[in-house]
Order: structure tokens, then C-alpha cells, then sequence
């Protein structure tokens, strides 16, 4: 019975997504990103566990404040005034940015990541971010895009420099992947569309990397052994963008737009700010090496089965060599 409400949740925030993203109008939008809310809210219950219900709270308040300013937002835009129409889509940026988790509108997100399984959490930094990242790119630009693009390659790989938690460094880095997207909405749809697919994949594997080998603080990166720790390695420098893994052609592909269009500042921005986020990945990496060159015994034993799967969601990171 649990298995098949989770299915009918599941089945509904599938086409409520679906809703938003092909609807002719902003308030079949508003109403396809209410159902999305409202489907994925019980999928982070769980019976044995305060902290996701917790989680769930604060994501259900976030969400509805953001949805009342969409919604006002809409009927703005019903007046047909000049005013009143730049003041909505304002308002539109405003609530999408809050839905999504973009700073400096990013206060609930680590909070609630922290509380969350992996399998949720791929949900959360993944498939709900569809929904408002599409409501967004068709809003105009304004000045509340470029104040999300610099709080978010600010606020994040800062945030980020004293965390122990994975869970939350995982969730500001995905605050300063936003800017990346928010940048190039405005400057070509297909890129953007390309950077987000390629900031899923990478995502997906890291996170169903951490949930395998149940790491959840820094600490216990240093109990896996050599193989599992170089594939860790390898994940982290993907979602860093160092090349010439998969995660560097994505940001390889925006730079070199962005330089065409003479955004150098912008692009020197994001360089320092991906470098500081490279950086973080290493001084988590960094004394956990250490322990493997002195050849510690303190491991975690895995299944045969298990470790193939590792591997080969690995080798995903070195597409980028065969494209």
C-alpha cells in the first residue's frame, strides 16, 4: 500500500511538471507548479524519521509564500498596464527564484536538504527545479536576475568553505549552479537547457555515489577504500568542471558565449567562483588522501555488484573524452 502511494505521488508530480512547462498561459503554469508542490510534499514524509517531516514543513511554507507572490504576480499582468506589467515580472523572477533555491533567496534550502534522504534530495536539486527554471526563462530580464547570478556565485562556494555536512555542501553548490543557468537564459535557450541536463547527470551520479557508500559527512570519507575513494575523487572534479570531465563542457560551452557576447566581467566571475567551489571539493578530498598514502585499515566492505555499479557511473564523468 505504501509502495503504490508513493507510485500515485510519483505519477503526479511527473505530469504536473509536464503541465507547467507546455501550458499556453501563467495560470495553467501557476496551477501545474501548485501540483508539483503539493505531490512532492508527502513524498518527503517518513514514519520513522522527525527530520524530513520537518524538512517538509519548512519546504511547504517556502513554497506557499512564494506561490501567493506568483499569483499576484499573474493578476498584475491581467491589468495590461506598462507599470503594472514591469512590477509583475518582478514578482514572477522573485517567486521563481524563491521556488528554486537561488540566492539570496536560498535561506530554506540547505535547511531543508539537510533533513532529507538522497533519494530525495536527487528529487529536490533535479526534477523540482524544472517547473520554475521554465517559468523564469520566459519572464523578461531585470535586475533581480543579475542579483540572483551574483548571490548565487557568492553566496554558495562562501556558504560552503566550513560545511562537514556533504548534504549541505552539496546544496550550496547546486546554489552556485543556478547562476550558471540564470545567465544563459536570457542569451541562448539551448544552453542553458544543455547546462541544466548536463548539472542533473552529474548531480544523479553523485548523489547515488554518496547514498551507496552512505556517506553523509566529510569525516567518513576516509573510511572507504582506494578504489571507491578514486572514484569519489573523480565525481567531485566533474561537478567542480575540471577538465576533461563532463562536468567541464557545459561551463566550457557558457564561457565561450558569454566572452562572444563581451561578458568578460561575467565570465571571470564565474570562473573565480567555480574555482572556489573546485577548491572545497579538495579540501574534502585532501586529508582523506593522506590517510590512504599511510594505508589505514579502516574500510568499508562492499559487495562485488555493488562496486560494478560504482564503476560504471563513473565512467559517465569521462564522457566528455569521447565527445
Amino acid at each position: 500500500m505504501f509502495y503504490s502511494v508513493n507510485l500515485l505521488f510519483l505519477t503526479l508530480l511527473t505530469f504536473s511538471t509536464i503541465i507547467t512547462v507546455s501550458s499556453p498561459s501563467w495560470f495553467c503554469m501557476w496551477m501545474g507548479i501548485e501540483m508539483n508542490t503539493m505531490a512532492f510534499i508527502p513524498l518527503m514524509y517518513n514514519l520513522y524519521n522527525k527530520l524530513p517531516t520537518e524538512s517538509a514543513l519548512k519546504y511547504f511554507l517556502t513554497q506557499t509564500f512564494a506561490s501567493m507572490i506568483m499569483f499576484l504576480a499573474i493578476i498584475l499582468m491581467m491589468t495590461k498596464d506598462f507599470y503594472y506589467l514591469n512590477s509583475s515580472s518582478n514578482m514572477l523572477l522573485l517567486s521563481t527564484g524563491i521556488k528554486s533555491g537561488a540566492a539570496p533567496f536560498h535561506m530554506w534550502y540547505p535547511s531543508v536538504v539537510e533533513g532529507l534522504s538522497w533519494s530525495q534530495i536527487i528529487m529536490l536539486m533535479t526534477w523540482q527545479k524544472i517547473a520554475p527554471l521554465t517559468m523564469m526563462s520566459m519572464t523578461q530580464p531585470s535586475i533581480v536576475n543579475m542579483i540572483m547570478v551574483v548571490s548565487s556565485l557568492t553566496i554558495g562556494p562562501i556558504s560552503a568553505f566550513n560545511q562537514t555536512s556533504i548534504r549541505k555542501i552539496m546544496a550550496y553548490s547546486s546554489i552556485t549552479h543556478m547562476s550558471w543557468m540564470i545567465i544563459m537564459m536570457y542569451n541562448s535557450s539551448s544552453l542553458w537547457i544543455t547546462y541544466m541536463l548536463i548539472y542533473f547527470l552529474t548531480t544523479i551520479i553523485m548523489i547515488i555515489f554518496l547514498q551507496l557508500l552512505k556517506i553523509y559527512h566529510t569525516m567518513q570519507i576516509n573510511m572507504i577504500n582506494n578504489k571507491q575513494y578514486y572514484m569519489l575523487l573523480t565525481n567531485f572534479l566533474s561537478m567542480g568542471g575540471f577538465p576533461p570531465l563532463l562536468g567541464f563542457i557545459a561551463k566550457w560551452l557558457i564561457l565561450n558565449e558569454l566572452i562572444n557576447n563581451s561578458m568578460v566581467l561575467v565570465s571571470i566571475l564565474l570562473v573565480v567562483s567555480s574555482c572556489m567551489n573546485l577548491y572545497i571539493y579538495l579540501r574534502i578530498i585532501h586529508p582523506s588522501m593522506h590517510m590512504k598514502m599511510m594505508n589505514t585499515k579502516l574500510t568499508i566492505m562492499m559487495p562485488s555488484t555493488t562496486m560494478f555499479f560504482l564503476t560504471t557511473i563513473s565512467i559517465l564523468s569521462f564522457l566528455i573524452i569521447l565527445l
